[in-house]
């Protein structure tokens, strides 16, 4: 605080004397760095990026579940066809999850829903699976997360039908969905902590028998 208050009311004395501006400036450099250097290292520390998570299985109902490929195909007679996704997030950023929420803090995980068998100007948006979440296991990563594909009029299903399904963990875990769970598209949801990039794609097929 000396060398402050010194450089300051030399800069005051001398208003156009450069080198007194010089000399204010040497006394806080070091103070900018070092809460320019806490900040960036703070933010660094803040963010996570998930690169180590995988989709498992697909199930329709209480039907056997599917193994993941390009296209799946899935048969129901449910009204708004519900399925439950299986996967798993693990490695370094499941550890640094577990410590920026704490392991008494359950991380909720959402499907998000949209559909490619609608008109262009539709076929974006997507819907929070709002009431049927699942929660990140904290030890191993897994998690079991619901979705239904389809509503009711307008919306319902119909064979062949085809919705796109992606992961998302918001990186805010206090919002509340059943308010506004319908956004213009993917990049309009709130902040992810983690959104799949890879979408599962689901052809909706009534069963033969």
């Amino acid at each position: 605080m000396k060398g402050v208050k010194e450089a300051w009311s030399k800069r005051k004395a001398q208003p156009k004397e450069w080198r007194s501006y010089f000399a204010l400036f040497l006394v806080f450099f070091p103070y900018v760095m070092f809460f320019g250097a806490a900040a960036f290292i703070t933010y660094q520390g803040s963010q996570i990026t998930v690169i180590h998570h995988v989709i498992k299985t697909v199930q329709a109902g209480n039907r056997d579940p599917v193994l993941i490929q390009p296209m799946i195909e899935l048969a129901s007679s449910d009204k708004h066809f519900l399925i439950t996704i299986s996967g798993s997030l693990y490695g370094p950023e499941l550890r640094s999850i577990n410590r920026r929420f704490g392991q008494g803090h359950p991380v909720k995980v959402y499907a998000v829903v949209s559909e490619a068998s609608v008109p262009v100007n539709k076929r974006e948006l997507v819907w929070v699976q709002a009431s049927k979440s699942g929660v990140l296991n904290p030890v191993n990563g897994d998690y079991l997360v619901n979705a239904s594909l389809g509503g009711t009029g307008s919306d319902a299903w119909h064979d062949g039908d085809v919705f796109i399904v992606r992961i998302y963990i918001p990186n805010n875990q206090d919002l509340d969905f059943t308010k506004a769970f319908i956004y213009e598209n993917v990049d309009a949801l709130p902040k992810p902590l983690f959104l799949s990039p890879e979408p599962l794609y689901i052809r909706c097929k009534h069963p033969v028998n």
